[in-house]
């Protein structure tokens, strides 16, 4: 596309007062921290799954996010099949905060089908970056049939991060467990 339609499109847009920020693809600033650093090794699944299996239809369900940042465990959610959160924060100053609350059975099975979208079960093992001094996530998903990890190095796919942003913004309730 020439460059001055492009920012004549942008321009058009801003005046129609649409942004370009409010473009999907833009991450939401619940996400704004998760910078992305260039890949420098994809590790694939020692033993890769199934991916035709659909995590929507299984009968147990527990969904795990871990994030560390400078090497101390953040976040940890667990969603269970039940549609509980089990929540754990730790702030700058070390303390923690515990709590466990529910979330409406619809966004349990949003979250289920997002991770089928995404083809959750055959992503590789890890995305590693060249450097190794910020954000890391693993994300987990147990069934009855199996344990698939996804370990977030640094290097943040452009393709998962609608699944972060949804737990960001849909899972995590960091005012049940007392955010100030």
């Amino acid at each position: 596309m020439p460059r001055f339609i492009l920012i004549s499109l942008t321009v058009a847009m801003c005046l129609a007062g649409c942004s370009p920020a409010a473009d999907p693809r833009v991450p939401s600033s619940a996400i704004a921290d998760y910078r992305s650093h260039p890949v420098r090794e994809i590790i694939p699944d020692a033993a890769p799954l199934d991916a035709t299996q659909r995590i929507a239809d299984t009968e147990e369900f527990e969904f795990r996010f871990q994030k560390t940042g400078e090497g101390v465990l953040r976040d940890d959610l667990r969603v269970s099949g039940d549609a509980v959160c089990r929540l754990s924060l730790v702030a700058d100053d070390g303390a923690r905060r515990d709590c466990e609350y529910e979330i409406e059975p619809g966004r349990l099975n949003e979250l289920r089908t997002l991770l089928d979208e995404l083809g959750f079960l055959a992503l590789p093992y890890e995305y590693r970056a060249a450097v190794d001094d910020g954000l890391h996530v693993r994300l987990t998903v147990t069934t009855e049939r199996y344990v698939k990890s996804v370990t977030l190095n640094n290097h943040f796919p452009e393709e998962l991060l609608p699944l972060l942003e949804f737990v960001e913004t849909r899972l995590i309730d960091r005012d049940a467990c007392g955010n100030d």
